[in-house]
């Protein structure tokens, strides 16, 4: 919305107030200024903020990371009053829906109340009284935070557990697959006495039930596996790029070309092993989808200039995009594949973001599929 008076910044008489902690917050406008200012202020009071400058991406957003509160402006290309009623919709009672408005009668009051909205403030609007409103607004909610976020640290504990549980069976897997092969070589390869075959027979019988044993305990290790807390650290992030990509390179890329668009210097602040793990899985997925010789960018820049440390990392491959009617789904737990097949990769991608408090979309960019990761660079 153009040419709309800044906010009024907020009072310096007023104390400090605190949001209740993992409460997320989602601020819809199409005026950079007047979001920029409403999401930093958020920020500082304790909020998880997502930002978004219209309807679709807001609504994309709330589908991939559900808020406990939006603040949403009435008059953009798509009708703020259209995101209030499908939000309130969605998430019923576990979501306070603010609107602003530059206009403060009684028809608009009666609209955004029928649309189902809590609150209507006008513009320009007062930072620090919007910022009271929604902390007052946020505790409330509390029971609806607390209920998300036990949710949510559920949902990561399975998905890190099946995670930690995937890379011990490959690892597992391949030890003990080498050695079935050595001892089947020897069976072959050298004359045995009575007692020496019999202990290769044996020692080959014991490792087919170890592989067996191994399988049993990785899938008991998915439900009892406790739930990680990202340990966020400054990071050079061109160099964890170039790790993840030289990785892959020496794996079955199949002719796959790769590009990485992102300076040197830049860093944020991340957990290094989680991230690294995410992009991986971007990767691989990535490389099942492009086809031979197909082509992959990953690209990562600043996205918030007030807050440098602020990522946002896309995964970009040239095959085909991701059909609509997949989309809704894609970061769900347990999404089944094309040929039928289950995977939580993707949901692993969603929690590692939600853990650090940001989140994943998916985007079709120049005929291709692109997975956004942006992350909000807090310690």
């Amino acid at each position: 919305m153009a040419n709309l008076p800044a906010p009024v910044p907020e009072d310096a008489a007023e104390g400090p107030l605190s949001a209740p902690a993992g409460a997320r917050l989602l601020v819809v406008d199409d005026e950079p200024r007047i979001c920029r200012a409403i999401a930093n202020a958020m920020a500082r009071a304790g909020f998880h903020v997502l930002t978004a400058d219209d309807g679709a991406p807001a609504l994309e957003l709330a589908a991939q990371a559900p808020p406990d509160l939006a603040i949403i402006d009435l008059h953009m290309p798509t009708p703020g009053l259209d995101v209030v009623e499908q939000l309130r919709a969605r998430l019923g009672p576990a979501i306070h829906l603010a609107v602003l408005s530059g206009h403060d009668d009684e028809e608009t009051r009666a609209a955004c109340a029928a649309a189902g909205a809590d609150e209507l403030m006008s513009k320009p609007v007062n930072i620090g009284e919007l910022r009271s409103r929604m902390v007052a607004a946020a505790r409330a909610q509390q029971a609806h935070v607390e209920a998300r976020l036990a949710r949510e640290r559920t949902e990561r504990r399975l998905a890190y557990g099946a995670e930690v549980a995937a890379m011990i069976a490959h690892d597992l897997e391949g030890g003990l697959a080498g050695a079935r092969s050595s001892l089947s070589s020897l069976e072959g390869a050298v004359q045995l006495g009575e007692d020496q075959t019999a202990a290769l027979a044996a020692a080959a019988q014991a490792l087919r039930r170890m592989s067996a044993l191994i399988a049993n305990l990785v899938e008991l290790a998915r439900f009892e596996d406790p739930a990680l807390r990202p340990q966020a650290v400054a990071r050079n992030v061109r160099a964890l790029l170039d790790q993840v990509i030289e990785v892959h390179r020496a794996g079955p890329a199949r002719g796959v070309s790769f590009e990485i668009e992102c300076e040197p210097a830049l860093a944020g602040v991340f957990d290094p092993a989680l991230l690294e793990r995410a992009l991986h899985t971007l990767v691989g997925n990535a490389i099942r989808h492009c086809g031979a010789d197909g082509r992959i960018r990953l690209s990562a820049r600043t996205w918030d200039s007030m807050t440098p440390s602020g990522l946002e990392l896309t995964v970009w491959n040239g095959g085909p995009p991701v059909p609509d009617a997949q989309v809704q789904q894609l970061f769900a737990r347990d999404v089944p594949g094309a040929s039928g097949e289950r995977s939580s990769g993707l949901h692993f991608c969603r929690l590692v973001c939600e853990a650090h408090g940001g989140a994943i979309a998916y985007r079709t960019v120049d005929g291709g599929a692109a997975f956004t990761i942006r992350l909000p660079g807090r310690g």
